[in-house]
């Protein structure tokens, strides 16, 4: 598989040990880099085969469409939906694009055999939240979230908790983290 944000990522600077003035400017430097062509999450080659047979997805707040691409390399069809970062934006124009991402509110038809695929969402915005209770409101089941959990830097706390009211954790896999994160994947299942 193809996986250059997990390859660059393992040739960056490493904050292990001591700490010099340059290994941490060059840490960040690359951090931010790296971020801004694909993302935040480091999904291993093995993760994205564990998500991709949760297949179809239906991704929201795809950015740049790299992981819906790592995805689709592992076997995964994924339909990439983001408001903000649609091909025409500037931060698409400035990075490229791996995989179709549209820019059309999503509409969540036959929920019942998609999975919803949320990754990194703003901590400080409502529409991770949004998203998860329309998806929820008309029949999903699954949900493929990946960044942190309650009190951490991604999703607000509604998110949190419709999760803990609604889903049951089915199962969690450890992915390559960011100094100072605590970012996963998890996969969850509606208890109703």
């Amino acid at each position: 598989m193809d996986n250059p944000l997990i390859d660059e990522f393992r040739r960056a600077p490493n904050l292990s040990g001591v700490w010099l003035p340059a290994e941490v400017e060059g840490y960040y430097n690359a951090k931010k880099r790296l971020i801004e062509r694909y993302g935040f999450p480091l999904v291993t080659d093995e993760a994205a085969e564990i998500i991709a047979r949760w297949s179809p997805l239906i991704e929201v707040g795809a950015g740049t469409g790299y992981l819906a691409w790592l995805l689709r390399q592992a076997g995964g069809v994924v339909d990439a939906h983001d408001l903000v970062c649609d091909e025409t934006s500037e931060y698409r124009q400035m990075v490229g694009a791996y995989h179709p991402v549209s820019a059309k509110p999503v509409v969540f038809a036959t929920p019942e055999i998609r999975t919803l695929l949320i990754s990194w969402p703003c901590y400080d915005q409502p529409w991770a939240h949004q998203t998860l209770t329309a998806y929820l409101d008309a029949g999903g089941k699954r949900l493929v979230y990946i960044g942190e959990g309650h009190g951490g830097c991604t999703a607000d706390d509604a998110f949190h908790e419709l999760i803990d009211a609604q889903m049951m954790e089915n199962c969690v896999i450890e992915i390559p983290q960011w100094y100072g994160l605590h970012d996963r994947v998890m996969l969850y299942e509606r208890t109703e």
